[in-house]
């Protein structure tokens, strides 16, 4: 994911993403990253297949990634 960090970006790794299905980056996916409150949540499917939410503080680099029992087919 990116984000600007005083007028320049840094990439930020949240995981790896399904890659054999065009689902990661469909045009019905809006807000795939959310921020509220100063915390930016996401989701995507991974290699896995399966829906995967994160979570942290806007600005930090460390995500709170939890896997769902939700698989994609």
């Amino acid at each position: 994911m990116l984000h600007a960090q005083h007028g320049s970006v840094k990439l930020v790794d949240a995981g790896s993403g399904w890659a054999s299905n065009s689902v990661n980056t469909v045009i019905f996916r809006k807000n795939s990253l959310v921020t509220f409150n100063g915390n930016q949540y996401i989701s995507f499917y991974d290699a896995e297949k399966y829906l995967v939410l994160g979570k942290r503080k806007h600005g930090d680099t460390n995500w709170q990634i939890r896997r769902t029992i939700y698989k994609g087919k």
